[in-house]
């Protein structure tokens, strides 16, 4: 097992929605404190570590936001160039972070400092690309287009000749390799994008090593509710592309009006910073709630856990040592290295049995009458974000020779203690959504009630014909006693049990 259940401190009173940190009770939450500790910078690799130590001292944040940046653009680096096989199958690193956070609380800087080794080597690499490839490529395209129009003309003037045939043939060869070239144009090295919209990404991932990219922003308001569509922005929704570019499924876009394109495993990483009324709306956004979309990110806001950095921040130069990682990871990995096919990290019984025991203890939370059970899927993927997060751990401890390391067994439990310390911050995040959910479910529950004699059901009654099973009656009843309430009815033969019937209030 992976020491004490870490689990447990996920999960309020029984009973009760107002222990949830921001929930209903001032009172009992100035009593039991957060739900999660300060997040543990301890399970971060050395040079990760103090960028972010340093980091957080500097620009006086909480050191949950520069780590969940650098989580974000180690994902990045390393795209589908690196897989870890564990319980649940074959995974890529690339995550969706999202952090919350207003103007003026030092994402600029977090920005900057995490994210500018990357995003400068992608300018680099464009910057390469469009003086000698595109260039290259351009005086080709030029050569095939005059060929091809040479070959079109000689299949015109042999038709019905007995050259006919190899004639079209070559024009054909001519036609094949001007369209290859022109496939070469487009696959400028792209390594992220700012605020694209679906097509845009869609037609960047065709063209890359991998199909990778990363979408991150320091001020992604309506870009990236634009993106994630659903209703917002202009309304076109991308949920399910989005969701296929993190799980890295199938994804085809084949319409007559533009060429087609097919992403076979897209592996999307996102690392947005939003504004806090941005993710409000996504969070009571309930088609991208109930769809999953919303589940597969980690969340961090700028008020999750405002602590000083845990021990003395490095004083010296951090900022060197990361950009060297950064490249290496990126330019290995990433860009690929010319390799046809991805690294997949080895894995010991004993790291897999870690996985596989936190597993366990998540999926008991969400048994029917856990106290998890109304946001299965953010708690289904939990044990898979940890897995993630211990690929790109393992990634920035080894660095370019991360592929000749078997995953050890202390990163294993330090993603599990990340991770375990994301879904503490993603319950309390919810914790709105979860309480309006319930509220919702009181009134019809109410509602239903009142179509009964008397206003009054059983247990059983309102499990099997109303789909309320009973766990979720008592909470109900237990949170909102003004709208409904149990009663025991005393039973008619000595020595049976009392009956117990649900009544409005």
């Amino acid at each position: 097992m992976v020491g004490r259940d870490p689990i447990q401190k996920l999960l309020p009173r029984s009973g009760s929605f107002g222990s949830l940190r921001g929930g209903c009770s001032p009172d009992e939450e100035a009593q039991d404190g957060p739900l999660i500790g300060p997040f543990p910078v301890d399970a971060l690799p050395p040079v990760a570590r103090d960028l972010v130590l340093q980091t957080a001292a500097v620009g006086r944040v909480s050191v949950a936001m520069p780590a969940a940046a650098i989580l974000g653009v180690g994902a990045a680096a390393i795209g589908r160039g690196l897989l870890f096989e564990n319980d649940v199958g074959t995974l890529a690193g690339n995550l969706f972070v999202a952090l919350v956070a207003a103007s003026g609380t030092g994402k600029k800087m977090v920005f900057d400092r995490c994210m500018t080794p990357f995003t400068s080597l992608h300018h680099e690499l464009v910057d390469s690309w469009q003086r000698e490839t595109r260039t290259r490529l351009h005086l080709r395209l030029k050569a095939k287009r005059r060929a091809l129009k040479e070959a079109e003309d000689g299949h015109r003037d042999a038709d019905d000749t007995p050259e006919a045939t190899a004639a079209e043939q070559r024009a054909v060869d001519a036609a094949n390799d001007v369209a290859q070239i022109e496939r070469e144009l487009l696959r400028r090295p792209t390594l992220h994008l700012t605020d694209p919209n679906r097509l845009a990404l869609a037609r960047a991932m065709q063209g890359q090593e991998g199909e990778a990219c990363a979408v991150m922003s320091s001020e992604a308001v309506s870009g990236l509710a634009g993106l994630l569509g659903a209703g917002m922005g202009n309304g076109q929704g991308s949920e399910g592309f989005i969701c296929a570019c993190y799980s890295g499924d199938m994804y085809s876009d084949d319409r007559l009006s533009r060429e087609a394109i097919t992403l076979r495993h897209p592996c999307l990483t996102l690392v947005p910073f939003i504004q806090p009324d941005v993710m409000s709306d996504l969070l009571t956004n309930q088609k991208l709630v109930d769809r999953g979309l919303l589940a597969r990110f980690l969340m961090v806001g700028d008020d999750n856990g405002s602590e000083a950095p845990d021990g003395d921040a490095e004083t010296g130069d951090v900022d060197g040592p990361w950009r060297e990682l950064v490249r290496a990871l990126t330019l290995e990995y990433r860009m690929n290295r010319g390799r046809r096919e991805p690294f997949a990290i080895r894995t010991s019984p004993e790291v897999r049995d870690l996985f596989h025991d936190y597993r366990d203890q998540v999926e008991e939370g969400i048994m029917p009458g856990g106290r998890l059970n109304d946001i299965v899927p953010f708690v289904r993927r939990w044990p898979e974000q940890a897995a993630r997060i211990a690929l790109v751990l393992h990634a920035l401890r080894h660095g370019a020779k991360a592929h000749a390391h078997p995953m050890s067994q202390a990163t294993a439990r330090n993603a599990i203690n990340i991770g375990t310390w994301f879904a503490g911050h993603q319950v309390e995040m919810l914790c709105g959504h979860r309480i309006s959910r319930h509220r919702a479910r009181a009134d019809r529950l109410r509602r239903t009630l009142l179509q009964h004699p008397g206003h009054t059901a059983s247990l059983g009654n309102l499990s099997k014909a109303h789909g309320f099973m009973e766990n979720e009656v008592r909470a109900l009843c237990a949170d909102f006693p003004s709208l409904i309430v149990i009663e025991r009815k005393p039973s008619g033969n000595r020595g049976d049990r009392p009956t117990e019937l649900v009544r409005v209030a």
